[in-house]
């Protein structure tokens, strides 16, 4: 999803080729791509000829470059140490076939397609002077879209402190982040979709 933010594919490639090892953090997008599902991407996963989870479709992925040295994955259960580990017996460098690379980069498309916000949940942008919680914000905003839930999203987004309407626009968020979101003008959209 994020081969071409910040440094990206192409600062991958150059820092291996300067023989640095390279630490690669957040996997999954912090779960967004491995949870609720659209219909369309598990039909995708469905169709490989080997059956695997989201979480290690996205490890795999990463594991497949030669050039990562480590993959850093969120862990909140031993459940999730336990396949980790089973996961990375498997993930070696360039152990995916063309096939599953193809599945990779179509099931990309599809969640590209749907992002209304491409942001990472990165955090650089807070604390936000005025209160607001950025990347829950764009959270609800990209699961109204992707999971086509507004109603369902925006019943959760009235419970969240720091919703979008709180934004003065002074612009802080946007020096800080690293993808260069238009954070104020994005907040709007939230605030068109859920209220104030």
């Amino acid at each position: 999803m994020d081969e071409n933010f910040q440094a990206g594919k192409d600062g991958l490639m150059y820092a291996a080729s300067k023989g640095l090892g390279i630490v690669i953090m957040e996997p999954m997008r912090g779960g967004y791509l491995v949870s609720g599902m659209p219909p369309e991407i598990q039909e995708i996963w469905d169709s490989a000829d080997i059956q695997r989870s989201p979480v290690e479709w996205s490890l795999r992925y990463l594991w497949d470059y030669p050039e990562i040295a480590v993959v850093l994955s969120g862990m909140s259960e031993i459940k999730h140490v336990e396949d980790n580990v089973k996961f990375a017996s498997g993930g070696l460098p360039d152990s995916l076939t063309e096939r599953e690379r193809e599945l990779i980069s179509r099931v990309k498309k599809i969640y590209m397609s749907k992002t209304r916000v491409n942001c990472t949940g990165c955090r650089y942008c807070m604390p936000c002077p005025s209160g607001v919680n950025i990347p829950e914000n764009f959270k609800y905003l990209n699961n109204a879209e992707m999971f086509d839930n507004a109603e369902g999203e925006k019943a959760l987004y009235s419970g969240l402190e720091g919703q979008a309407s709180n934004c003065t626009e002074c612009g802080q968020c946007e020096e800080k982040c690293p993808q260069k979101i238009p954070v104020s003008q994005m907040l709007k959209e939230v605030v068109k979709l859920f209220g104030k």
